[in-house]
């Protein structure tokens, strides 16, 4: 049994992209949400989805859905991430910037992306 679950990668609102293609059944959406379980989670097991704005518009998106389909909360950005060599997000971030080639590699948010509890509801 596990005690909790993170997705480190491309997401969006409405997916997250396991499978890094567009075809149908490659990646986490409402259309495959229902064959999701408990199954191998402990009771207090957690949920955190590490990507881009997994929580951003709240009861529309996918953070939202997983609450609701798995009963638990999920913890999940609300804005735009990028890999990072720091557990800290630097400042200023640039686009373009390279994570470290070597070392600890980290998803961090943004300047003004939060991490959110989304909860069951």
């Amino acid at each position: 049994m596990l005690d909790g679950v993170e997705y480190v990668g491309h997401a969006s609102n409405i997916k997250l992209y396991v499978g890094e293609q567009p075809m149908p059944g490659t990646n986490v959406d409402h259309s495959n949400i229902p064959d999701l379980s408990n199954a191998n989670l402990n009771k207090n097991a957690y949920i955190k989805l590490n990507g881009c704005n997994a929580s951003a518009t709240g009861s529309l998106g996918i953070a939202q859905w997983l609450a609701n389909r798995l009963g638990r909360t999920v913890l999940a950005y609300n804005g735009p991430t990028h890999f990072s060599g720091s557990p800290k997000s630097p400042q200023p971030v640039h686009r373009g910037d390279r994570p470290p080639e070597k070392g600890a590699l980290y998803l961090v948010g943004d300047p003004g992306t939060r991490l959110v509890a989304i909860g069951p509801g």
